[in-house]
């Protein structure tokens, strides 16, 4: 029983550990958001995004960012997401990223 009390007692709240823990809640947000942020704004279409900027989910759903960066994209739907339209040369850019990571 007693060791019942001494860990219930370890629990007790304190404004230090309120304070604590909206510390790790404001880390924690300002961690992930970005990948949030990044994710949504992939999956949306830039023509629709532009429209509802402020919609926590992706606007116009789509794989269209992916596409092009992976190479399986074809002009006229890519201009037609809100995109230019040009290549993207992936190979060449992982390849510089490799350089550059190794030197």
């Amino acid at each position: 029983m007693a060791m019942v009390l001494s860990h219930r007692k370890g629990r007790r709240f304190s404004p230090g550990r309120l304070v604590a823990w909206a510390y790790v809640t404001v880390i924690l947000f300002l961690t992930i958001f970005p990948f949030y942020w990044i994710l949504r704004t992939s999956l949306s279409n830039n023509y629709a995004l532009s429209t509802d900027p402020s919609s926590p989910l992706p606007v116009g759903f789509g794989f269209g960012a992916f596409k092009r960066a992976l190479g399986a994209w074809r002009r006229r739907p890519n201009r037609s997401g809100g995109g230019s339209g040009a290549a993207l040369d992936t190979g060449l850019f992982l390849r510089n990223s490799i350089i550059y990571a190794a030197i």
